[in-house]
């Protein structure tokens, strides 16, 4: 898939946040799934290809860590945009290179994710 057209998981249960982001990510050229939730989030992995995602770290029904694990076993570059402290997020075994604190430059997570694609 071209850079230019990916799916991007974006779980973000905050509505202003997500249509922030959700924009930007429209505007960059890519395909936005939205999920408010993890249940949400894990079914649209479940059953939509995903390129990469951007994950808020607290969503209303838990952390993001089930997401994040499904995510980095199918090799599917994501980074998590919280205002957590980043050390709460590291503690519970995210790399620190992923995190991005609140309010977040939504273009340029996307350029990074983006990298990451052929």
């Amino acid at each position: 898939m071209h850079t230019n057209n990916l799916r991007i998981l974006l779980a973000e249960d905050d509505f202003v946040n997500a249509v922030n982001a959700s924009d930007v990510v429209e505007n960059a050229g890519h395909e936005v799934c939205v999920a408010s939730n993890i249940k949400e989030a894990l079914s649209i992995l479940a059953n939509i290809q995903i390129n990469a995602a951007i994950l808020d770290y607290e969503l209303l029904d838990g952390t993001i860590e089930p997401v994040a694990k499904l995510l980095r076993t199918s090799h599917i570059p994501y980074a998590i945009v919280s205002g957590t402290i980043r050390e709460t997020i590291t503690s519970q075994g995210l790399t620190n290179d992923k995190i991005y604190g609140k309010p977040a430059d939504y273009s340029e997570i996307i350029q990074k994710l983006t990298f990451y694609q052929h």
